[in-house]
């Protein structure tokens, strides 16, 4: 199975929109925010606008993570 890493901000169609991963595939981004994921390191506090206007970053913990059936 391959992990889907989505967006919690961004929308395409029905569902968030799919990250990309980038680099070695250890983080991913959103090409619509720059929004980054760390999935191997949870305490990573992203300092996108879209974070930065909540007030505080979002952890890679608290990410939208979706395995991909097929």
């Amino acid at each position: 199975m391959q992990e889907i890493i989505r967006c919690p901000y961004c929308v395409e169609g029905d569902n968030f929109a799919v990250m990309t991963a980038r680099a070695d595939g250890r983080w991913f981004l959103c090409a619509h925010c720059a929004h980054v994921v760390i999935p191997d390191q949870p305490s990573y506090q992203c300092n996108c606008d879209k974070c930065a206007a909540l007030g505080q970053p979002q952890s890679s913990e608290s990410k939208q993570t979706l395995r991909n059936s097929g």
